[in-house]
């Protein structure tokens, strides 16, 4: 039996003050989805225009469910240059 992430990450001994990676995970998940978004949009001629404090903020509403497709497609409008 394979063990888990919990599993897994009980037995990495931490230093005092180290972060668990595990915790890091998620925006490491997010912040590749906000590039892959970028990228894609650029190879098809679309520059987006904002701060990097807006994307995460849109990355985070994404994340949350608190944006859906329709609200992502409607920031993007309103970003490109």
């Amino acid at each position: 039996m394979r063990p888990n992430t919990v599993q897994k990450n009980k037995r990495i001994k931490l230093r005092p003050g180290q972060k668990d990676p595990a915790i890091l995970y998620p925006i490491f998940q997010l912040l590749f989805g906000i590039y892959v978004m970028l990228s894609f949009l650029e190879m098809n001629g679309i520059r987006i225009h904002c701060t990097d404090a807006e994307l995460v903020d849109v990355g985070l509403s994404v994340a949350d469910g608190g944006m859906d497709y329709e609200g992502l497609l409607e920031w993007v409008r309103n970003h490109k240059e």
